[in-house]
């Protein structure tokens, strides 16, 4: 469960909120029926729009892989509590448990059409957010109001000091998996290579660094083992093609990637991988050489989809 090959497809529809548990019981102590119940909750938030892809399943699957880069195993290591960066930023047990939460729930709720969509089609929500990271405010949202139900409160232990420190991580790391902020988060993770030691600025590096690995985790995809990798872009481009059918009969324009009459999976892939994520998780890597063996897992996973044809 704590490795970077952990395949989430193996684990059948209902064995997802054990596994969840398991998963979040990585890095927490508490009341079994609060964790079952919150779960639970979130299962239900996260199945009831019946999404290919951002659904029960990939949350659970973000919140692994951010175990992994936290302290689990990547790609042959033995894992333990990692250092990343110039000034050695290690989190700490509040801060890898807002990790988790925020893995799991950074799309909590989700509708299966993107931010644009519900812009374009001036949706509540749009309006609620005045048309900014709409969906990524939603989600936070989301996840604190189903934490503040007494029956799934998981932190009603934690002091208030510990929970505003949980929230503030959190929300930060789930506002970050918004895609128009990749190049801000690439970045800031980038600019952590060559900051000064200073003890002053260690909880900025941290905050810095939650982010980027909320969002390495969420766009995970392309580096993981080629089965896993494949089967996450064959279900996310079903979703794509929905949201493009819904525009073409809305006479909206087709968001990028969306049209099924000219998108390529393949070249979509492609250019995800080499042009997006890759530098990304290069950026990464220079923090913490245990990240490289997973850009060297993309770069060969990018290979295989340029050797298919066209």
């Amino acid at each position: 469960l704590g490795s970077w090959r952990f395949d989430v497809f193996a684990v059948r529809d209902e064995e997802l909120a054990a596994l969840a548990r398991d998963v979040l019981c990585l890095r927490r102590e508490g009341d079994p029926r609060e964790l079952d119940a919150f779960v639970r909750r979130v299962e239900l938030l996260m199945t009831r729009h019946g999404n290919p892809y951002h659904n029960f399943r990939h949350g659970i699957d973000v919140a692994q892989t951010l175990f992994c880069f936290a302290e689990g195993k990547l790609l042959g290591e033995a894992g333990g509590r990692r250092a990343f960066g110039a000034p050695k930023v290690v989190f700490d047990d509040l801060e890898v448990h807002a990790m988790m939460l925020a893995g799991f729930c950074h799309d909590l709720d989700h509708p299966g059409l993107n931010n644009g969509f519900h812009v374009g089609t001036g949706h509540p929500l749009a309006l609620r957010y005045n048309d900014r990271a709409v969906l990524e405010e939603w989600h936070a949202f989301s996840m604190w109001h189903v934490l503040r139900r007494p029956d799934c409160d998981i932190l009603a232990r934690y002091s208030a000091a510990d929970v505003a420190k949980i929230r503030k991580f959190s929300v930060a790391g789930i506002l970050a998996t918004d895609m128009t902020q990749h190049g801000a988060i690439t970045g800031g993770v980038r600019g952590l290579a060559d900051a000064p030691e200073d003890p002053a600025k260690r909880d900025g590096h941290a905050l810095t660094l939650f982010k980027g690995l909320v969002h390495a985790a969420d766009v995970s995809n392309p580096a993981k083992p080629w089965a896993v990798s494949k089967t996450w872009s064959d279900v996310l481009q079903v979703e794509f093609f929905h949201q493009g059918d819904l525009e073409k009969a809305r006479g909206l324009p087709v968001s990028f990637g969306m049209d099924r009459a000219t998108t390529s999976q393949r070249g979509m892939a492609i250019g995800f991988g080499s042009k997006l994520v890759g530098p990304f998780y290069q950026a990464i890597a220079a923090l913490q050489p245990d990240v490289q063996p997973c850009v060297d897992m993309l770069n060969d996973n990018v290979d295989v989809w340029t050797k298919m044809d066209a």
